[in-house]
């Protein structure tokens, strides 16, 4: 599986749509494999959307995510689970360990939507 998250310094950033950087994660029977930094800078939605298609990433961890990629993302049958914050390295091993459910992984305001 090959999991993307939106990221801002060492945390989840706050919304997919205008996020500057992703981590994009391989996992193997939950457990990494490998990661890589992709920089986005001023992408547009569609191009974002290419982007992670062509990265073949299956599921996206995010914060805030507008309706319309939120429906972009469906419609490739990409995988996304909002309403998520803290610290990337945190909920990555929380979505390992099938835990994102923890209240300390709920974006204040945010309902989760996966």
């Amino acid at each position: 599986m090959r999991v993307a998250v939106p990221i801002y310094r060492k945390r989840i950033s706050p919304v997919l749509d205008f996020c500057e950087r992703l981590l994009v994660v391989d996992l193997v029977e939950n457990s990494e494999v490998e990661r890589k930094e992709v920089f986005l800078d001023e992408m547009s939605l569609s191009d974002r959307l290419t982007l992670l298609q062509r990265l073949e990433v299956t599921m996206v961890i995010c914060g805030g995510i507008s309706d319309t990629l939120y429906h972009m993302l469906q419609n490739c049958g990409i995988e996304s689970i909002s309403g998520i914050t803290g610290d990337v390295e945190d909920v990555i091993t929380a979505f390992c360990r099938n835990q994102l459910n923890d209240s300390k992984f709920m974006m204040p305001g945010c309902n989760f939507r996966e």
